[in-house]
């Protein structure tokens, strides 16, 4: 059977579980429309980003082919020239041998995995959240 129909809601999580495709609205203008995987893995904004699932924020500057970030240096050629990099929780890995260092200063039991609270020595804490698996 199909049936069209339109569900307003609120709540990120019931959309992203009943929708096909979402309307994401701010300041009653439209900001995207797609299905819940496009919204959520190419937000069209920081805002659609944001407001749909959690999202880390890296702010840093290009020093020749590398973005400076307050937790060290990344490869990035084709970064802007200042701004901030977004990127969701499930993206971050802990690499012993990788170009950003910091501590694992606390862990934060969240069911099926911990959100680690890693930190560069001498900064505050910046949280990497993961959702729980599919």
């Amino acid at each position: 059977m199909r049936v069209t129909s339109v569900f307003v809601t609120h709540d990120q999580a019931e959309a992203m579980a009943l929708g096909d495709r979402i309307v994401v609205m701010a300041a009653g203008k439209i900001a995207q429309i797609g299905s819940p995987r496009e919204i959520y893995a190419a937000p069209a904004s920081r805002f659609v980003a944001d407001f749909i699932g959690t999202l880390n924020i890296l702010p840093g500057r290009k020093s020749g082919a590398l973005w400076e970030t307050p937790l060290g240096a990344l490869p990035w050629p084709a970064a802007p020239t200042q701004g901030e990099a977004l990127f969701r929780p499930e993206a971050v890995t802990l690499d012993p041998t990788g170009p950003l260092t910091a501590t694992v200063a606390s862990r934060l039991f969240r069911r099926r995995s911990g959100a680690p609270d890693a930190r560069r020595t001498g900064s505050p804490p910046r949280r990497a959240r993961r959702p729980r698996p599919e």
